[in-house]
């Protein structure tokens, strides 16, 4: 293994090694600026569905509580509001008048981070951090804001771990290819280098004076082919000529 590893050494050093580590480079930079982007690009797609679902949630409370708070049934309307609550990946959903008091909630006690102290922005979205954890909230008016709002929470780990879960194939995809790349870039090295190191290796020979080495490669119709071509021409008359002052 060791004069083994003493052969490779020099062509790790040399062009061969300096192609491998250019195309590997060249290939991890692509994947990982496609790691990013992929993420990215995911990450912001599932959080927009997730709140887009919110959305849809705090709707439908919108168009079915309405009877339920003019009728003032505290227990039918917090029974509604708990029964949304309990889907996965739901925070909480409330509701509030027109002036921002919480008349009902899903809450067993109502923390008071969930108060309207921080306002949301024109899509009527918020951060909000409680105690388990932090939360995405929508808020949607009710009859166009003359009776309040419905505010629904949904928890950002939720939304995380379906990042991580649809990531993690594309994820494997990419070094997958990233792995192939690199494979491809030594196979590719390999096929490029190959006829140079057979003309290194019979330079070398013929240098130490074995001038009946012949040229590996002449059959060869690409450039490196007419290149072992020349030099065996040379080699060939470098020869006659040591044989003719031997005479």
């Amino acid at each position: 293994p060791s004069t083994r590893w003493l052969r490779l050494a020099p062509y790790g050093l040399g062009l061969t090694g300096k192609m491998i580590f250019t195309f590997t480079a060249i290939i991890a930079a692509f994947g990982s600026l496609m790691l990013v982007l992929v993420y990215f690009t995911l990450a912001s797609s599932l959080t927009k569905q997730s709140i887009q679902r919110a959305r849809l949630i705090a709707l439908n409370v919108s168009y079915s509580i309405p009877a339920s708070l003019l009728k003032k049934d505290a227990a039918r309307l917090r029974e509604f509001l708990r029964k949304h609550a309990s889907r996965p990946g739901m925070a909480y959903v409330l509701v509030e008048d027109s002036k921002g008091e919480i008349l009902s909630h899903s809450f067993a006690v109502l923390p008071q981070q969930v108060r309207n102290t921080v306002p949301t922005d024109q899509n009527g979205q918020r951060l909000l951090r409680l105690e388990d954890g932090i939360v995405h909230e929508v808020s949607v008016p009710i009859l166009e804001g003359q009776i309040g709002a419905v505010r629904v929470g949904i928890w950002k780990d939720q939304i995380d771990d379906e990042i991580s879960k649809a990531r993690m194939p594309i994820v494997i995809l990419i070094v997958l290819v990233f792995c192939g790349g690199i494979l491809m870039a030594i196979f590719l090295t390999w096929r490029i280098t190959r006829p140079i190191l057979r003309l290194v290796t019979t330079a070398r020979r013929v240098s130490e004076g074995e001038l009946d080495v012949p040229s590996l490669g002449v059959d060869d119709t690409d450039e490196f082919g007419e290149l072992s071509r020349s030099f065996e021409r040379m080699r060939s008359s470098v020869k006659a000529a040591l044989t003719r002052l031997d005479e």
